[in-house]
C-alpha cells in the first residue's frame, strides 16, 4: 500500500488535463483512449463517443459516464511528432 501512495505522490501531473464541463475545449477528443480520474478518485481507461459521454473500455456493461463526472484525464498514448 505504501508503494501505491509513493507512486501517486511522485506522479507527474503535468500530463493531466483538468476538465471543465462548461468548456468543450477541455474535453478529451472523440475516439481517443484516455486514462481518466473521476471526481471520487477512481481511475479507468475510457473513450469519448459522439454523444459526449465516456464509456469504460474494461467494463463494457457499465453505463456511460457524463463528462461532468471527470476531474482530469491524460491521453493513454502520446501523439507521434
Amino acid at each position: 500500500m505504501n508503494h501505491l501512495k509513493d507512486t501517486l505522490a511522485t506522479e507527474d501531473r503535468s500530463e493531466w488535463i483538468d476538465v471543465d464541463p462548461f468548456n468543450c475545449a477541455t474535453w478529451p477528443q472523440i475516439g481517443k483512449k484516455i486514462l481518466a480520474e473521476r471526481r471520487d478518485g477512481f481511475r479507468a481507461f475510457l473513450k469519448r463517443n459522439m454523444k459526449n459521454e465516456l464509456f469504460y473500455l474494461a467494463y463494457p456493461d457499465m453505463p456511460n459516464l457524463p463528462i461532468a463526472h471527470i476531474k482530469s484525464f491524460r491521453y493513454a498514448h502520446r501523439e507521434e511528432e
